[in-house]
Parts: C-alpha cells; structure tokens; sequence
C-alpha cells in the first residue's frame, strides 16, 4: 500500500522525474513546485500535514504509481489548489509562466468560481484529458487521507465519490491518449479500492 504522504523531498522528487523530461521541462516543474510550496505556506490540512504535502502528493501519483510523464499534467497537479486556497498567483500570471493548457487546467480544478453550485457538473465536461486525470489523482489523495477527517465528512466524501467522481472514469478513458490508457485504468481501480477502505473502516 503507497504511503499517503511520499517521505520525499524537493531534491529527491526532482531527481525522480529528471530521467524522464527534458531540462525545460525540468525547470517549469521545479519552478511549479516553488509556486506551490510558497503559496501553501502556513496552511494545513485537517491531518496537521502541510497543505503543501497535498498537491506534492498528487503530483508523485501521477509519476511515482502511474508513470504519467506529461509535463503539463506534473504542473497542473502541484497547483491544481493555488487558486482556490491561495491568492498568490492570477491566472495571467500561471500562463506567463506555464502556458494556456496548464492555465485552463488550473482554472477548471479550481472551487474558486463565480458559480459554485455548477462546480461539480463541469468536471463531466471537461476538454483535456490532463484535468480529469489530475482530478482523479486529487480524489485518491484525498481518499487516502480521510481517517483524519470526522465520520461525517467521510462519509459526505464516499457519497460525492460515488455520484460525481465514478461517471468521470468513462470520460477519463474517452480523452486520454492510448499511451496513458492502462495508467487510468489503474488509477480508477484505485479509487474504488480506497473507498471500500474507507467504507469499511467507517462500517466497524
């Protein structure tokens, strides 16, 4: 079972990921990881971890589990909150520095919106591929991090999963590239694993 925190730190999780992208590549994501860390700082989650620990997470689940080395995908997952938890960063900002499909990524894993009430259904409409896979990623963490959360929020994450991140899986399937494909199917075996983990637990 992976740790829900990798015990990594910024020079192991580069060193990790420098074999498989080029040394642009390489520098956009350290400088994602920068942005993330910066932007998190004093933040925690409801386990005590360093809210920064969170998209650090997803981000290695997407290389470390998955083997998904996508530049832009790696980037979205490391600042996939940094909208919503922090104001660090405009949107024009995170194009300058990272382009418009990491931007758009961003935008459309982000809670921060004018219509919060649409936030979930547009998850289902998704154009790129990259946005639901990280999403996915994000759940699994999630998921995995639960037992510090009370019952009620658990129990509130279970059903969300079921009803909201369940009919994701087809489209996931439906944009990724042929490459990635055996990735997603992991990743949505995962997650239903993890909720009869948490199902469970919450049943004794």
């Amino acid at each position: 079972m992976p740790l829900a925190y990798p015990d990594i730190n910024r020079e192991q999780f580069m060193a990790a990921l420098q074999p498989y992208f080029t040394e642009t590549e390489m520098r956009d994501i350290e400088a994602a990881y920068f942005f993330c860390k910066y932007a998190h700082r004093g933040q925690k989650r409801d386990d005590g971890r360093r809210y920064f620990d969170h998209p650090r997470a997803v981000a290695w689940i997407l290389v470390d589990e998955l083997c998904m080395y996508d530049v832009a995908a790696v980037i979205i997952a490391l600042l996939h909150d940094l909208q919503e938890d922090s104001f660090i960063m405009t949107e024009d900002r995170i194009e300058i520095n990272f382009g418009r499909v990491v931007t758009l990524g961003v935008r459309n894993m982000s809670k921060n919106t004018t219509a919060k009430d649409n936030y979930w259904p547009r998850f289902m409409f998704f154009a790129q591929w990259r946005e639901i896979i990280c999403k996915l990623a994000d759940r699994l963490h999630n998921l995995r991090t639960l037992e510090a959360c009370t019952r009620e929020k658990q129990r509130r994450k279970i059903v969300e999963t079921e009803l909201v991140i369940y009919p994701m899986f087809e489209r996931a399937t439906l944009l990724t590239p042929e490459e990635y494909l055996p990735a997603v199917d992991r990743l949505c075996k995962m997650i239903v694993q993890e909720v009869n983990v948490v199902e469970t637990r919450l049943d004794k």
